[in-house]
């Protein structure tokens, strides 16, 4: 067990609630107890309610010394609650989860070659070495995406830009010899389990996984790829 968990292990929240109350101004005690009852109400439990409850207690004392109220601290009692309730909020300036970027990746480049496919002249491509092709070109952007990121890092540190760009463009160089590698072994696949399909399917799948990579790019609200 952590040391912090220790702490809260033996603070008994009832017991400091009660005692705080009495050094908080009335107005101070009105606000909590309305907070406590939207809380109460929202099934949130009793441990949780006391926890919060110790918590903006002890810095609103702390607080009311330089006459601070709790509504300028936490707002109305019912954005205060609501804050409470929905949780922290996502951070919309730091780039999306490594899988979310992955995904956005997989999905683009994917169908990038999926309709290309069906447009150019030379030798059809079997339908699992397509599809397999979503798979490797997801890993191949997602560490391009994380180079890119991390030399826009640097740069902004101002950190040095000769080593950060060349770090990048190694990265992006080895990313795309991996997709290249990887998809030269997944042509050695037997047609017998990899068959060409009519240019259609190819139009097709490619146009739903192109759709669905920006539909999930705004469902998912996915930040920081490269495209």
């Amino acid at each position: 067990m952590s040391k912090k968990n220790e702490q809260e292990s033996v603070i008994d929240y009832a017991s400091e609630v009660s005692h705080l109350t009495q050094e908080l101004t009335k107005r101070n005690q009105a606000y909590i107890f309305e907070l406590d009852k939207i809380l109460s109400l929202n099934n949130l439990s009793e441990d949780k309610r006391y926890k919060i409850k110790y918590e903006m207690m002890s810095e609103l004392v702390a607080h009311q010394k330089s006459g601070k109220t709790a509504k300028q601290l936490y707002g109305t009692v019912s954005q205060c609650a609501k804050s409470i309730l929905e949780g922290p909020k996502e951070d919309l300036t730091k780039p999306s989860e490594d899988w979310k970027l992955y995904l956005d990746g997989a999905l683009l480049m994917g169908s990038f070659f999926m309709l290309i496919s069906v447009f150019t002249s030379a030798q059809q491509l079997g339908i699992v070495t397509l599809l397999l092709n979503y798979f490797v070109a997801g890993f191949a952007v997602l560490f391009v995406t994380k180079a890119s990121q991390n030399f826009q890092e640097d740069t902004r540190l101002r950190k040095a830009r000769w080593k950060s760009l060349l770090k990048y463009l190694g990265m992006t160089l080895l990313s795309m010899i991996i997709w290249l590698g990887g998809m030269l072994l997944v042509t050695l696949i037997p047609e017998g389990i990899n068959p060409v399909l009519p240019k259609n399917v190819y139009l097709v799948i490619g146009a739903i996984t192109l759709v669905l990579k920006f539909y999930l790019k705004k469902k998912l609200n996915i930040r920081g790829g490269i495209f």
